[in-house]
């Protein structure tokens, strides 16, 4: 098929028109199976979705049912908006799709070389005639292949490096200087090969430089740097974008009716007692402290509190023009002003991702994605954390398990492969999560410390499945004697169907909330966040506060069967201040950080550990940062990217997402995965990622998460201080590069003790005491004044240049790469010629004992 003709009167001017095409009667069907039909449904619908979609990407048969469109700058795309359904749930599109991009260019007169670079198979046309093209995509291959040297593949040398995968085709054009219809079209997906459009661009050669092709006069470097700015702005356009398609008006609806009956069925909240103080939260907890005779902590400094504050909504430590700013700020309001610009602040699902990771199990992994593990629901759990979704909604998308299985949605969350009772194993993280009732024992007996037998849980994972669940004679105790505690209530084969166990909480939903009568699924969400069942909202408080505080109103948070709360009454106001509020958790976390009881200092009585009906808040408790907070701020104080490997064994897109997942280059410490291989092969390595996950789980991760977690174990260890110390995370850290922040202000001109403040503050988030101001500058006054040698940054390393992927792992060659890779990456970054070798040393040395000491690591 002949590219198409398209009019310039039909084209926007100055922007770049992107359609998206997709196969006709595809798409809707995987859309809407869902996984857990039955015993064997997961492995059922991933072959139901692959008959429907799978093609072979040919352009003799195009894509014709156009189901997106929206607009770009310029001829470069490396995202993409999403697709989602009526509900705001991510789904798939058909494979393959088409994007197909046009525009009105002018070329200016002349000869003009055009590079079109394109992952899988894409052509160019300037007024319907053919320019160039790229070849078709073919999925699988061996693992033994060549390994391809990208810069000898490069059609013109000292371009962006190629990544791997791609290809190009050049072509010369002569210019009229007056405007063309410019139409460029990639297939995306196919048969066996995941839905990724790469870096699909098209660059023009004007002179001696090359610029991305723009209509609108854009001259974008075709450059490394310029192609990284304009890819990390369409990220965040697409971001945008796709956040205003979440919101459905008829969805909006449905929830808001929803919230305005819970408002109507809720009891009355207890009444904060009498005392002097302004916030609820702070009356409950004085009038506790009074009866007790207990004297609260005082309250933190602005720059503790700052710091703390900031932790806990975004996961960084504040900058230092925020302390600065802040500190200097003379508003009576000025920490609520913090709180509430911090609420906003689209990077709090970033610090809250990793949590419900760690809750609700989510385990992905590149290879065998299906193997005993969950589709990466990730996405969706950032994206429902910046939307702040209504906790009810939250979790109801989740159970519902809709969408994209591999690709973000949560359909991912039912993936339970290899199990042979797959949803319950969900049933039981659902029942932790958000009703802190603990069946884990139920799974193959009846659970003798807690109120559950084995026809409860399955119960559950019937109403998940949607149908009877039979017990496996594989999931039960064997072997008991006569006089155990423990009793097998079930007996192999024994069929039971989709019921709601809980008999103290309310078992049918309110009228008007079920949109699909018999879904067993859709009614245990229902039941679940009734607003007559209080303990939804009281878990989900009390999750937050354990948080924030250290110690939860009730700990466990995620068992309450032997556990008497802190404070009963104030536990039922938070839980009621959710509910009544649309299941708002930003405002219930409003509520918390701008009470007094959160901003007081923590005590060495406040951090003891006691039962939780001893608990009178009088001070939080001392907290360790997260092990994402570590790594997440440390590269945010020295001013430095990951720069670390795509997250992916197949950059070259030629297998199965069944057999080869892609999480991309992580930008935040909770987007890496497991990065070990059950092979062991050391092709299959990512070094400089390893250096990261190996920070990580020291401090916590935990990069396999087969079960639910509530709390990590994070008791220090010597391996903590010794691997920041002397290993490559720590070097990259201090290391003074030409691209820290800590090198810019090593190098601008200002007074030495200056500089000792700035470090202070970009570390540790205050400006430092005088005895320490004292010694620093006696640290580094020697040779501050020439400090400076005047030469030019140092030359980028060579770059390695082969490509090594699962399709030549076992070529001896690949190995060779990754182990070169390997001593790059424990070598570190560069030093900076621009400041002398003996200065900059004790520079980094001053840097490392500020990283290392204890007030960095811990939330003041």
């Amino acid at each position: 098929m002949p590219p198409p003709i398209l009019s310039a009167q039909e084209l926007p001017r100055g922007t770049v028109r992107v359609e998206i095409l997709e196969m006709p009667g595809q798409g809707e069907d995987a859309e809407t199976v869902s996984t857990g039909g039955n015993d064997s449904a997961p492995e059922k619908t991933e072959k139901t979705e692959k008959k429907a979609v799978d093609q072979n990407a040919s352009w003799s048969a195009i894509p014709s049912r156009k189901t997106d469109e929206y607009l770009e700058t310029a001829f470069a795309f490396s995202s993409i908006p999403n697709k989602y359904n009526e509900h705001g749930v991510k789904v798939d599109r058909s494979s393959p799709f088409l994007v197909r991009a046009a525009a009105v260019v002018t070329i200016p007169v002349g000869e003009h070389r055009i590079l079109l670079r394109s992952l899988t198979g894409a052509r160019l046309s300037l007024d319907g005639q053919p320019v160039a093209a790229t070849p078709q995509l073919h999925s699988k291959g061996a693992d033994v292949e060549e390994v391809p040297d990208m810069a000898e593949k490069q059609l013109v040398p000292g371009l962006p490096l190629l990544p791997p995968g791609h290809k190009e085709a050049l072509a010369t054009v002569r210019g009229d200087g007056q405007p063309h219809v410019l139409v460029i079209e990639a297939f995306v997906g196919g048969k066996s090969i995941r839905p990724e459009i790469g870096d699909l661009c098209v660059a023009i050669e004007n002179g001696a430089a090359w610029t991305l092709l723009a209509p609108g006069g854009n001259d974008q470097p075709f450059t490394e740097s310029g192609l990284s700015a304009f890819a990390d702005a369409q990220r965040g356009n697409v971001a945008r974008l796709n956040a205003a398609r979440r919101y459905q008006p008829a969805e909006e609806a449905y929830w808001q009716m929803r919230h305005d009956l819970a408002r109507k069925s809720l009891r009355p909240a207890p009444e904060p007692p009498e005392t002097a103080d302004g916030n609820p939260i702070d009356r409950f907890i004085t009038a506790k402290l009074t009866k007790a005779g207990v004297h609260p902590a005082p309250l933190t400094d602005d720059a503790a509190f700052l710091r703390r504050v900031t932790l806990d909504t975004i996961g960084l430590i504040p900058t230092p023009e925020e302390v600065t700013a802040f500190l200097a700020d003379a508003a009576p309001d000025k920490r609520a002003q913090a709180v509430d610009r911090l609420l906003a602040d689209s990077r709090w699902a970033d610090r809250w991702a990793p949590y419900w990771q760690d809750v609700l199990a989510e385990n992905p992994n590149m290879l065998k994605g299906t193997l005993n593990n969950t589709g990466p629901f990730r996405w969706w759990l950032r994206d429902a954390l910046a939307d702040n979704l209504p906790m009810d909604r939250f979790v109801t998308e989740l159970l519902s398990m809709e969408g994209s299985s591999q690709y973000g949605g949560p359909a991912g969350f039912g993936i339970a492969s290899q199990n042979d009772l797959p949803m319950a194993a969900k049933a039981q993280i659902v029942s932790s999560a958000f009703l802190a009732m603990q069946m884990k024992c139920a799974r193959c007996h009846d659970a003798p410390y807690h109120p559950y037998d084995q026809a409860d849980l399955l119960g559950l994972a019937a109403m998940l499945q949607r149908s009877p669940v039979k017990t496996p004679g594989s999931s039960l105790t064997v072997g008991l004697s006569a006089n155990s505690h423990v009793t097998v209530s079930l007996k192999p084969g024994e069929s039971i169907d989709p019921h709601w166990p809980f008999g103290d909480l309310p078992s049918e939903p309110l009228p008007g909330v079920i949109r699909q009568p018999g879904d067993t699924r859709e009614k245990l969400a229902a039941l679940l966040t009734d607003p007559r069942n209080e303990r939804f909202p009281q878990v989900i408080a009390n999750r937050l506060w354990k948080e924030l505080f250290g110690f939860g109103i009730v700990d466990p948070v995620d068992d309450w069967e032997n556990a008497r709360p802190a404070n009963p009454e104030l536990l039922q106001w938070l839980g009621h201040e959710l509910a009544a509020h649309n299941y708002d958790l930003k405002r219930v976390a409003r509520l918390i950080l701008n009470s007094e009881a959160y901003q007081r200092t923590p005590t060495a009585e406040g951090s003891r550990q006691m039962k939780s009906k001893e608990r009178l808040f009088a001070s939080p408790a001392r907290r360790r940062m997260s092990a994402e907070q570590i790594v997440d701020s440390l590269f945010a104080a020295a001013g430095k990217p990951f720069n670390v490997e795509t997250l992916t064994q197949d950059p070259e897109d030629r297998q199965s997402s069944k057999d080869h997942g892609n999480f991309g280059v992580p930008r935040r410490a909770w987007e890496f995965i497991p990065l070990s291989n059950e092979r062991d092969r050391p092709a299959l390595a990512k070094p400089r990622a390893q250096t990261i996950t190996d920070v990580l789980v020291t401090f916590g991760w935990r990069e396999s998460r087969t079960e639910p977690r509530s709390v990590r174990e994070e008791e220090p260890s010597v391996l903590q201080p010794a691997l920041l110390a002397n290993g490559a995370f720590g070097a990259r850290i201090t290391r003074l590069s030409d691209d820290s922040a800590f090198t810019a202000l090593a190098l601008k001109n200002q007074p030495l003790e200056e500089l000792v403040s700035q470090l202070f503050l970009r570390v540790l988030s205050r400006p430092p005491a005088p005895a320490e101001l004292a010694r620093f500058t006696e640290l580094l006054k020697p040779g501050y004044d020439d400090r400076c040698t005047g030469a030019p940054p140092a030359p980028r390393p060579a770059p390695i240049t082969k490509a090594v992927s699962w399709a030549n792992h076992l070529n001896p060659e690949a190995t060779r790469v990754i182990l070169e890779a390997e001593k790059q990456a424990k070598a570190g970054d560069t030093p900076s010629p621009r400041l002398r070798a003996d200065w900059r040393e004790r520079l980094e040395d001053a840097l490392w004992a500020l990283m290392l000491s204890p007030e960095f690591l811990h939330l003041p």
